[in-house]
């Protein structure tokens, strides 16, 4: 996670007025749909704040209102369900791409997180 941070820190150490004022309004506009969709306590397993649902719900419903410019919260339901069903631990060779598996363990391992969030795009931001 930290190298994960620090590179996309460097890549994004200067932005301009429009590029933070759009960063705002879709982590606004996000983080609403969150709450939305999900509901107060859909990023909780139990009483346990799960960080690797919020990574996953960010980039994946900012990528589908990049894509849509709308957040039905009944759709990014239904994906962000479809996406936590994501992965087969039988299958040998898929598996190790599948948001189940960056989430099995490790959840701060870069590599883990680079698969979450891909697999959060793909499947939410279709």
């Amino acid at each position: 996670m930290p190298r994960f941070l620090d590179s996309y820190m460097e890549k994004n150490r200067q932005i301009d007025e429009e590029r933070a004022k759009d960063l705002r309004d879709v982590f606004t506009r996000v983080t609403k749909a969150i709450v939305q969709a999900l509901g107060k306590d859909g990023l909780r397993n139990g009483s346990t704040f799960m960080i690797t649902k919020l990574d996953a719900a960010m980039a994946g419903f900012s990528a589908y209102y990049r894509k849509y410019a709308d957040l039905d919260p009944n759709v990014l339901k239904a994906r962000f369900d479809e996406l936590e069903q994501d992965g087969d631990p039988t299958d040998e060779e898929g598996y190790e791409k599948s948001y189940l598996w960056s989430t099995a363990e490790f959840v701060n391992d870069t590599d883990r997180l680079a698969v979450r969030i891909k697999r959060a795009r793909e499947i939410i931001g279709a």
